[in-house]
Formats: C-alpha cells, sequence, structure tokens
C-alpha cells in the first residue's frame, strides 16, 4: 500500500488514539473518584470493573459518563454490590444504585444483535468491490511498458482534485494490448505524483489481465477504494458484537448462578432453622 493511501487512514487513527487516551482518562479518574467515595463512606472496595458499554441500571448515559460494576464491604462486613455512574472530566456528578435496589440488571439481546446485523450490512455492500479486488490479484500478469504517464486534475463536489493517469502496451500470447490505468481522485497533486514514481513513460511495469478478456487489466488491483474501507469497519463492528454476545452470555451464566447460589444458601438457612425449631 502505498503512502499515499496510507495517509487516507490517518485521520481515523488519529481519531482511535485520542479517543483511546480521553477514555484511559476518564477511567484512571473514575477509579480514583471511586475510592475517594469508599474512604468517606468506611467502604472497603472488594472489586471494581469499568462498564463502558453495559450501563446497568443507568439508562441516561452520556460519552463523557464513566460507569462502574462494584462489590463493596461496609463496617459491619455486609457486602453489597451496585453500579456507580461518574460524571466526566470536568463535572462533578456521581451517583450510586445498588442491586437491592434495582434488581438483576442484563444488557438486552438487542445490542449485540443490533451490532453484528450493521456490521453485516456494512461488509455486504463494501464486499464486492473488495472480491474485485481479489479477482483482479489472482489473475495471470505479464510485463508491459509504460507509454504515457501524466497527473490531471478534476473537479469534485468537495473542490479540486488530482487523478493520475497511466497508459502501457503489453503482449499476451503473441497478440499486442494496450491497457490505462486511472486513478481515483487524490486530494493532493503530490499523492497522485506518488502513484507515477517509478512509472514515467519506457518504464516496464507488471500487467495484471483477465484470462478470459485480455483487455481488462489492473496495474494496481490492490489500489483502497471506499469499499475496503467499508469492510474494514463492518469486520470491527462484527468483532464488537460479537464480542457482546459473548460478554452476555457470560453475564447470564454468572447471574444464574449467583441465583443459584443464593437459593441453596436460603435452604441450608430454612433447614437450620427447623432443625433448632425441633430441639
Amino acid at each position: 500500500m502505498a503512502a499515499s493511501e496510507l495517509s487516507d487512514f490517518m485521520p481515523y487513527v488519529v481519531l482511535v488514539v485520542v479517543g483511546c487516551g480521553l477514555l484511559a482518562a476518564m477511567r484512571i479518574r473514575g477509579k480514583a473518584r471511586l475510592r475517594e467515595w469508599a474512604e468517606t463512606n468506611n467502604l472497603t472496595i472488594l472489586d471494581m470493573k469499568w462498564r463502558y458499554l453495559s450501563h446497568g441500571p443507568f439508562f441516561w448515559v452520556l460519552n463523557t459518563h464513566t460507569v462502574f460494576r462494584i462489590t463493596v464491604q461496609d463496617a459491619n462486613g455486609e457486602i453489597r454490590k451496585g453500579w456507580v455512574r461518574i460524571g466526566g472530566l470536568f463535572s462533578g456528578g456521581f451517583s450510586v444504585k445498588w442491586d437491592s435496589e434495582v434488581g438483576p440488571v442484563r444488557m438486552t439481546a438487542a445490542i449485540p444483535i443490533g451490532i453484528i446485523l450493521l456490521g453485516v450490512t456494512i461488509v455486504a455492500v463494501g464486499g464486492p468491490s473488495l472480491w474485485k479486488a481479489v479477482r483482479k490479484a489472482n489473475w495471470p500478469t505479464t510485463r508491459g511498458t509504460v507509454v504515457f504517464s501524466q497527473v490531471r486534475q478534476v473537479e469534485r463536489d468537495h473542490g479540486k482534485a488530482f487523478a493520475a493517469k497511466i497508459r502501457f502496451e503489453y503482449t499476451v500470447a503473441g497478440a499486442n494490448y494496450r491497457g490505462e490505468h486511472r486513478s481515483w481522485a487524490y486530494r493532493t497533486e503530490a499523492q497522485a505524483l506518488e502513484r507515477l514514481a517509478g512509472r514515467a513513460k519506457g518504464t516496464k511495469v507488471e500487467v495484471h489481465y483477465n484470462p478470459t478478456n485480455p483487455w481488462e487489466t489492473a496495474l494496481f488491483p490492490w489500489e483502497t477504494t471506499e469499499g475496503h474501507k467499508a469492510c474494514v469497519a463492518g469486520a470491527v463492528l462484527l468483532a464488537i458484537g460479537i464480542g457482546l454476545a459473548i460478554l452476555r452470555a457470560r453475564k447470564r451464566s454468572d447471574v444464574e448462578a449467583d441465583a443459584a447460589r443464593g437459593e441453596l444458601g436460603d435452604e441450608v438457612t430454612l433447614r437450620g432453622q427447623r432443625k433448632a425449631g425441633g430441639q
């Protein structure tokens, strides 16, 4: 992949890095405030887990909020579980909801299913473009010669753009052919010129050609397109959706196990009371 193509992904990379940095800062600040709250209320934190996607009983959660699942022990030795919602980096909000007040909370199946369906849809939209690139990359190749290469200016809705144009000659099974490559529009002339690097007139190039129709060719079968980006985005959503589905299944089994232990504990207590009453 050319450096010009990599540069198209840089804004997304920057957004991901900045977003991860903000999330890390929010998590660190949230844990610090949680410890301060526990110390003020004479509580010992036994466990605290950051919940970025599953917010428990907090239905109104902004991107600046941090939600934790906590288990604490008070001065009397009583263990309590609950949810804490903490305000953003520049707010002082702090809300606590205990399990004894709201009951068990489970992630609705609609969340992972919706994300998975969205990912499948996006992959389906970008899939044909990716499949076309795979097909062209597996075509047989032959040596060709560049007879013309130039950067031209094109008009787009967002303003001026630049595209590289390359014409070349090649031979397949003793027959001579001519082909042409037109790149997609780049934002800067330097990006388009990079596409022409090493492909001046007279330069030898590798030409991928369709064996059933040698007039159909590709110089850059893996050239980045919007379809490729859509497939990447769709695959990320699929991974997130599947991960949430697995997480939901694990949490559901944990809740059922907790409930079973609670019922067993109640049964043992009841038997003890009956035995004491019989004595």
